[in-house]
């Protein structure tokens, strides 16, 4: 099996808190409308906002944001085959 390549921005945190603040901005905008029709997308972009954040956070603490595939590869990479 190769070895996965991380993502460009797997530990690019500014990237991240950058298009949460982006996202959180368009969510904000949404919620502010008077048309109620927009408060699903909004708060869609509000949780794609926070999930983004928390990946920031989680870079800043060390942590490298992957895919679940490329952590399941990463993790099988590692470990010996069994069985």
């Amino acid at each position: 099996m190769n070895n996965p390549r991380l993502d460009l921005y797997a530990k690019d945190a500014f990237a991240w808190r950058n298009s949460a603040l982006f996202t959180y901005l368009a969510a904000k905008a949404l919620f502010e409308t008077e048309d109620m029709l927009m408060c699903f997308p909004a708060a869609t972009l509000g949780h794609h906002a926070i999930e983004k954040y928390l990946k920031a956070a989680l870079i800043c603490a060390g942590m490298t944001i992957v895919k679940p595939l490329v952590a399941k590869a990463l993790v099988f990479n590692r470990c010996p085959q069994t069985g």
